[in-house]
């Protein structure tokens, strides 16, 4: 795909990891929601652990490795949210 090799190798190493998680977040939780409100709240849930990292890091000298890694978590999951979405189920 062309907008993948325009972008700079942080950015597909970026890409990579979050495919990555998806991937491994779908082997170890196999079954997702059928409806909307419910994907959306995972999705929520992982950005709340990203802010708590952050919040941590910047607060507290909390790594910034644990902020990476719930960064790409979130990420994950809100593209699982998007792939999810497309092939419908109840309420899409």
């Amino acid at each position: 795909m062309r907008i993948f090799s325009t972008a700079s190798l942080d950015e597909q190493r970026a890409l990579i990891s979050i495919l990555v998680e998806m991937k491994d977040a779908t082997v170890k939780h196999p079954n997702w929601p059928d409806d909307v409100v419910h994907r959306a709240a995972i999705v929520t849930e992982k950005a709340g652990e990203l802010i708590r990292a952050a919040l941590n890091h910047h607060y507290e000298g909390g790594e910034l490795a644990e902020m990476n890694k719930e960064s790409i978590q979130t990420g994950a999951t809100a593209l699982r949210f998007i792939v999810n979405s497309k092939k419908g189920g109840s309420n899409g």
